[in-house]
């Protein structure tokens, strides 16, 4: 007696219907008319031809996405979800950049032949001093915001003096006639009570 055994294909469910995973693929419950695809959102695509990027799929792919679309480096760069071509080697904000060609100051793009940021500006430390964010013509040091010559002024925790000798908190002094009394208060010499 001869057994018979009848093969069934295999058989799955996507969305409402039935379907063979032979020959199709299903994308978050929709048939796509090809077999061995991988998902996009609801639709299938073939990896490296294509690229999915957020749901989206792009032809030709690349190997990285940048929001919606596929790209390869270093032909292009991604800057805050904005595709920029030719690539660079870092993002200013949504812009690719090449150092030391160009400098970047807290999201802004500058001119080149400055090295140094202050604030959203660059300049040339050999020419200008930054003090808090503020330029100014390099002839003396920063005390706060503004800028003080050490050899006529002192600087006393961002309050610039002139003719004194020592600082006590933010005043100055003169060390031969008066006193500092904890750190804070200028006295004529004698006792700090």
């Amino acid at each position: 007696m001869k057994t018979f055994i009848t093969l069934l294909s295999i058989s799955a469910y996507c969305g409402s219907s039935y379907y063979d995973p032979s020959d199709n693929t299903c994308c978050n419950g929709v048939l796509t008319s090809s077999k061995n695809q991988q998902c996009c959102g609801k639709k299938g695509y073939k990896p490296p031809y294509e690229t999915c990027c957020n749901g989206v799929v792009n032809s030709p792919g690349g190997s990285h996405c940048c929001g919606y679309k596929a790209y390869t480096p270093p032909y292009k760069t991604c800057c805050n979800g904005k595709l920029n071509a030719p690539g660079g080697t870092y993002c200013c904000g949504k812009k690719a950049y090449t150092p030391p060609y160009l400098v970047c100051c807290n999201g802004v793009l500058n001119t080149p032949g400055k090295k140094l940021c202050c604030d959203k500006k660059t300049y040339d430390p050999d020419n200008e001093t930054c003090c808090y964010g503020k330029l100014h013509p390099r002839n003396g040091l920063c005390c706060g915001t503004v800028l003080y010559n050490p050899e006529e002024q002192i600087c006393c925790r961002g309050i610039v003096h002139t003719n004194k000798h020592r600082c006590c908190g933010t005043e100055s002094y003169n060390p031969y006639s008066e006193q500092c009394c904890y750190g804070r208060h200028v006295k004529t010499r004698g006792f700090c009570y």
